[in-house]
């Protein structure tokens, strides 16, 4: 199948309110999301790891460095449980290449966005990483100054797979619109 892209918009006060809140009721919907995403969940060897990671969230505290991977995708479903998860088509299956590339096309038109960004620099403290998911974020700000050039840019773009994956995340850029302060937090892997 291949790495893909997800994204999700949050209110960065909500995100940060997570670690060290143990919020029962949070582990409880995240937890039942997870199982209504995949019926096989409660057979799954790794179960326990993601609860235990889950809850460490929760408590505010990291104690097995080498369970990055748990860490990061429970914090992607904290993301889509509290925030809103966007659709992604164009970056569904793509490699991290696809991302430098867009940067690069994006570049000549004085985009100010950064494409890597969304996969480089969490908006949440984690444990050094040392496997999938690679997690980063787009602020507020950063997405108000990118979408005007963003927009001015996909009709002089050439490449056509450019043009519709630009075109997908300028509707990103418009649904965070709707969402003052909110941010678009992605996770790669």
């Amino acid at each position: 199948m291949g790495y893909c892209l997800s994204v999700a918009l949050i209110d960065p006060k909500r995100l940060r309110a997570v670690p060290g809140s143990r919020n029962r009721r949070l582990m409880t919907r995240v937890l039942d999301g997870m199982k209504s995403l995949n019926p096989d969940w409660d057979d799954d060897p790794d179960r326990l790891k993601d609860e235990i990671a889950l809850w460490e969230i929760l408590d505010g505290r990291y104690s097995r460095p080498e369970w990055y991977s748990h860490y990061g995708w429970m914090w992607s479903a904290v993301c889509d449980e509290l925030g809103c998860s966007i659709p992604v088509s164009n970056f569904c299956p793509c490699g991290t290449e696809f991302l430098e590339w867009l940067g690069e096309q994006l570049r000549p038109h004085r985009v100010p966005l950064m494409m890597a960004r969304l996969v480089v620099v969490p908006p949440m403290r984690l444990p050094p990483p040392n496997d999938w998911p690679c997690v980063g974020h787009w602020t507020a700000a950063e997405m108000r100054r990118g979408a005007g050039p963003l927009r001015r840019a996909i009709p002089k773009l050439r490449d056509a797979r450019a043009a519709e994956a630009l075109e997908e995340v300028g509707g990103w850029l418009a649904a965070a619109d709707k969402r003052p302060g909110h941010i678009l937090v992605g996770f790669y892997g």
